[in-house]
């Protein structure tokens, strides 16, 4: 059997080019994603700004370039490459900047065991007797009314007083066939996959990539990959909650956007408070099944010797229900989402705040990620005029209708009535008619359709290269397809069997516990040159006069805790002398508990923008510590919009 090869991508920093510090202006290449396509024999890198003449290298191997423009690059893979870790560098040959971004390269593990088959659907409701009729000779039988949608099966109704023996009737026709039995279980779980190969040692070398991926199920297809999160179970009213932190709560799940304690999910979602947003509502209860049809009408009684006319008899019990038809087919998975990009929670929208490329904002339960850096645009009409600055990440779910009830069964023809015979002895009561047999359970309605995949998200900035960690779980079930069209009308027989359990996933991609905090600022210019500012790693707030003195006082709180211990891998400052063009330095400082760091930036600017990244001074930080930016301007005139993002990883 052929081995199946899969790419496993991990979180790359981008390295520039000194050609990158000596011209800020130019945008260095962006690496987003690497999928080997055409049998293994191939790699697509996805990203931009790759330019006009690209080159690529796996590791120090030159990769022969099938085609490229700015945005994708496909490139032959060397023949009889082992599996293993490798970095792919990305060179724009004209302005000479590079890009390299991690990989690891290896075969797909084994799919994991079925689920149990799922529990039978309970049983319906009864349905009214029909009203009686004169007896009388028997009738032609009716034609088969067509099936109803589906629903419950009624009881049987309670059975008639007897009446006179007579012949038997033709047998009725079959009821329609039943639809799908319910979807079985999940399967469990596949086991961990190994744990990656760690990069050799260096004085400040990268961190080792991550180790391989086990391999996608061989049935049904991943939807898109949403933001990182960490599931912590039922929410609770006592337990803090970071950013990304996911709980369930009532049966929809939730994602924290803000860090927060005691604040009640689906209060906060409904009142549009900004600290959680609906990760995955809770689905709909299926159709009402159809309404059994109704039985045959009562055979007619054998006339009696000539003699007293007798009482009109009361008519027949109600024939047996048709039994349900055989299962649809299951329907064919739909195909994997693509692959969503690394985001970063900001909260509810503020017409004020600057939303950089990545940022996920809130806006009446549905969240939108900003494809472009903007500010004061409003996403909902954005998205609405094809604006292009915004995209949907993930719409507030509506409500389905609720499934028609089915309607009932059409009584049969009432026969003519005999004629009278002579008067005569009275004839012997006829033997009591057999009660109807209980119809079956009514089969449990489909599963709702699963919703449509979220739009492709825009191209995140290229974040550091993240530790080392295990191999994600196996990845849930493929969703089972639509019921298949109600068969022929046929004999009775048993209901159908419950549909087949879908096959595993794919493996889950690795969370690891790593925080990219962005802050954006405006400098008034109203106090001292070289004044000596402490900032919050994610604030948006202006510095005043007020928040120069400690980092931490009764007052002021001018930092962020570490949710969980992370390495500090890189430190990147943007500024822009908006107003009042003249000469200035901007110096920004990372802090740990208060003492300030070596990882500090400085870019200088004269009426444009530039900046600056230090990605060389890399420091641990532990879990509870307390970070801090340190922001200091060498001149008070121009006005500064400033950008600083802290990779934690």
């Amino acid at each position: 059997m052929n081995a199946r090869w899969s790419l496993v991508l991990l979180l790359a920093v981008q390295v520039p080019s000194l050609a990158q510090k000596d011209n800020a202006s130019t945008v260095p290449p962006i690496i987003t994603a690497v999928t080997v396509i055409d049998a293994g024999e191939q790699l697509e890198i996805q990203g931009a700004s790759f330019g006009s003449a690209p080159a690529v290298t796996l590791g120090t191997t030159p990769l022969k370039i099938v085609s490229s423009n700015a945005n994708i690059i496909t490139a032959d893979v060397p023949a009889g490459l082992p599996a293993g870790s490798f970095l792919v560098t990305v060179t724009d040959s004209t302005t000479k900047q590079s890009t390299t971004f991690a990989v690891a390269y290896g075969k797909a593990g084994p799919t994991g065991p079925a689920g149990p088959e799922g529990p039978a659907g309970p049983k319906g409701a009864a349905g009214p007797t029909g009203p009686a009729g004169p007896q009388g000779v028997k009738g032609a039988v009716g034609l088969t009314g067509p099936a109803g949608p589906i629903g419950k099966t009624g009881l049987t109704g309670a059975a008639g007083q007897a009446g006179p023996a007579g012949p038997a009737g033709a047998t009725g026709a079959s009821g329609p066939a039943g639809p799908k039995g319910a979807t079985g279980a999940t399967g469990s779980t596949g086991p961990i996959g190994p744990t990656g190969l760690t990069g050799s040692a260096g004085p400040v070398g990268p961190i080792g990539p991550t180790g391989l991926t086990g391999a996608t199920g061989p049935a049904g297809s991943a939807g898109p990959q949403g933001p990182p999160v960490t599931f912590i179970g039922a929410w609770n009213s006592d337990t803090f909650y970071a950013p990304g932190a996911a709980v369930s709560l009532n049966g929809t799940s939730y994602i924290a956007v803000f860090p927060n304690t005691g604040m009640n999910p689906a209060t906060d979602v409904a009142d549009s408070g900004g600290n959680w947003a609906v990760l995955a509502a809770q689905g709909l209860p299926g159709a009402t099944g159809p309404t059994g049809p109704a039985g045959p009408q009562g055979i007619a009684g054998v006339a009696g010797s000539i003699g007293l006319t007798g009482a009109t008899g009361p008519i027949g019990p109600m024939g047996l229900p048709g039994a349900a038809g055989p299962a649809g087919p299951a329907g064919v998975a739909g195909p994997a989402g693509p692959q969503g990009p690394p985001v970063s929670f900001v909260g509810n929208w503020n017409s004020e705040v600057f939303y950089a490329v990545g940022a996920v904002s809130v806006f009446s339960g549905t969240s939108y990620i900003a494809l472009v850096p903007n500010v004061g645009v409003n996403p909902v009409t954005d998205v609405a005029n094809s604006g292009g600055n915004w995209a949907v990440l993930a719409a507030a779910g509506a409500a389905g209708p609720a499934g028609l009830a089915g309607p009932q069964g059409v009584a049969g023809p009432a026969g003519p009535t005999g004629l009278t015979g002579a008067t005569g002895p009275k004839g012997a009561t006829g033997l009591t008619g057999l009660t109807g047999a209980t119809g079956p359970a009514g089969p449990t309605g489909p599963v709702g359709a699963i919703g449509p995949a979220g739009a492709t998200g825009a191209t995140g900035l290229t974040g550091a290269v993240g530790p080392v960690g295990a191999t994600g779980a196996t990845g849930p079930a493929g969703p089972t397809g639509p019921a298949g069209p109600a068969g022929p009308n046929g004999i009775t027989g048993p209901a159908g069997p419950s549909g087949l359990t879908g096959a595993t996933g794919p493996a889950g991609s690795f969370i690891s516990t790593s925080s990219i905090y962005t802050a954006s600022w405006n400098n008034s210019g109203d106090a001292a040159s070289g004044t000596l500012y402490f900032l919050s790693p994610n604030t948006t707030l202006n510095p005043t006069r007020e928040n120069n003195s400690a980092i931490a006082s009764t007052d002021q709180a001018n930092f962020v805790v570490a949710p969980a211990g992370c390495t500090a891998l890189a430190l990147n400052v943007g500024a822009n002398n908006y107003n009042t063009p003249a000469g200035d330095t901007t110096t920004v400082t990372v802090y740990q508990n208060s003492n300030p760091t070596a990882m500090t930036c400085t870019v200088s600017t004269s009426g444009n923008g530039a900046s600056c990244s230090d990605n060389t001074d890399i420091f641990s930080v532990a879990g509870g510590d307390t970070l801090s930016l340190g922001y200091m301007e060498s001149s008070n005139l121009p006005l500064m919009q400033i950008t600083a993002t802290l990779i934690c990883q």
